[in-house]
């Protein structure tokens, strides 16, 4: 359950990059960005601002469990998230 709640808190911050609540005056600060090339398979648009890049073990019970939030984040953030 930590985890689900953790990859949300990250996904929130990464779709909200540059919004700060403390501190409005300053520029806000690069997000990070990693290059991943639309190529192989994917789900979501090739421009979305957000790339979730899933390592997978079908043997693992903890990839299983995560199962249900990356349906939940590709639902509640469609279009935004690849």
């Amino acid at each position: 359950m930590f985890a689900h709640r953790f990859l949300l808190r990250v996904l929130v911050m990464a779709l909200t990059a540059g919004v700060t609540l403390a501190d409005h005056d300053t520029a806000p600060a690069e997000p990070l960005r990693v290059a991943v090339e639309p190529v192989g398979p994917s789900a979501g648009p090739a421009d979305a601002p957000v790339t979730i890049v899933e390592f997978s073990d079908f043997a693992c019970p903890y990839c299983a469990a995560l199962q249900p939030t990356l349906e939940r984040v590709k639902t509640e953030y469609a279009g935004r998230v690849r």
